[in-house]
């Protein structure tokens, strides 16, 4: 363990010794960044202006019924029904 904070200390003198280094070192530490809080601001509330969007609902579903059950299941008209009684569609 002490091997291998003398070859941090070294590297961090060596670092600190050369200014061109140091500007390398932390455009590589900080252009990632910046370029990551650009993107997370931009897109941080994605959805808070979309109260007024129009939606069209396209239903094609026939449903299903099991030979095995006597069932019929058909998510289709539940969905469209369940927007209706909410009055979103």
């Amino acid at each position: 363990m002490r091997n291998i904070w003398r070859i941090f200390k070294t590297d961090m003198k060596h670092l600190f010794n050369n200014s061109i280094t140091v500007i390398i070192v932390i455009g590589l530490v900080f252009l990632p960044s910046i370029f990551t809080w650009y993107n997370v601001i931009a897109c941080w509330d994605a959805f808070g202006n979309t109260g007024n969007l129009t939606v069209a609902v396209a239903n094609t579903d026939e449903g299903y019924e099991s030979d095995l059950v006597p069932l019929e299941i058909n998510v289709g008209d539940k969905v469209v029904s369940a927007l209706r009684a909410n009055d979103q569609l």
